[in-house]
């Protein structure tokens, strides 16, 4: 991904993995590939993540129980193709 974070149409991550978030994810590719869409997953969302993603400019952020109901809803509208 660092070496060619413009070769990726969008990334899906995990909040909680050891050693990075997911938000920490998002803040790095939104310095590495400006308007890269990026997802995050989570078993448990709150206000907080939700505003960090937001601020973050993270297209989606997926409650795991859904996310075979919303997944592909999310990355039709990450990618453009509909509204949130």
């Amino acid at each position: 991904m660092r070496e060619n974070p413009l070769g990726h149409a969008l990334v899906i991550t995990d909040y909680n993995m050891p050693g990075l978030s997911g938000l920490a994810v998002a803040e790095q590719l939104a310095s590495m590939a400006p308007g890269l869409p990026v997802l995050i997953t989570s078993g448990y969302v709150t206000e907080e993540l939700l505003e960090r993603a937001q601020a973050l400019g993270v297209r989606g952020v997926l409650l795991k129980e859904h996310s075979l109901e919303r997944l592909a809803e999310l990355v039709r509208a990450a990618l453009g193709d509909q509204p949130a």
